[in-house]
């Protein structure tokens, strides 16, 4: 009996140690006329405080700009309400050129920037975002952006892809299929 369940053991860490590091590869569709994916809510995962993720993007990711600076969301970290508190990494398009960035909210403050322009060219990209307590880090490539924050939450989860924002009470909502291909490596 000892024998079977050292077994039964020793073949449950041989299995964990074989799905350790694997990248759960989502494709998240947000369609014409949406914000989000309609996995949305089968996919949200309480996390960790750091995540690390790669995606791919790809010529749905081209749109007429619609001039709103926060950009689109890729990925991120968020709190219940994403407008009060999360860290995200961002896309726009600007004359078919993407330009990626990030969206921090935190202590009542939001702050938005571009990190680079990047082609779409079947490249993969890498990211990093970490909620270290005082500060939301952000690794993108060669580039690191820290925000130092005085709010701190003990609950985060995964902010998944989002098209669009609201502006002047105007929704802008995406033009066309968007497919956003992401392996969460955390």
């Amino acid at each position: 009996m000892n024998k079977i369940l050292i077994g039964l053991v020793g073949l449950y860490l041989t299995l964990q140690s074989c799905s350790a590091g694997k990248m759960d590869t989502k494709e998240y569709l947000i369609p014409e006329g949406h914000n989000y994916s309609k996995q949305w809510l089968r996919d949200v995962r309480f996390s960790s405080k750091t995540i690390e993720f790669d995606f791919k993007p790809d010529s749905t990711w081209l749109y007429e700009d619609y001039d709103f600076s926060f950009g689109n969301k890729i990925y991120g970290i968020t709190g219940i309400n994403p407008r009060k508190y999360s860290c995200r990494l961002t896309w726009r398009s600007v004359n078919n050129q993407l330009f990626i960035g990030f969206l921090v909210h935190a202590d009542d403050l939001t702050r938005s920037e571009v990190i680079c322009k990047k082609p779409i060219d079947g490249s993969w990209y890498h990211c990093t975002i970490k909620d270290t307590g005082n500060f939301f880090k952000v690794y993108f490539d060669d580039y690191y952006i820290g925000i130092q924050k005085k709010e701190r939450r003990w609950l985060v989860y995964r902010a998944l892809p989002y098209f669009g924002t609201e502006r002047n009470g105007i929704v802008i909502k995406a033009p066309h299929e968007i497919k956003v291909k992401i392996n969460d490596n955390s």
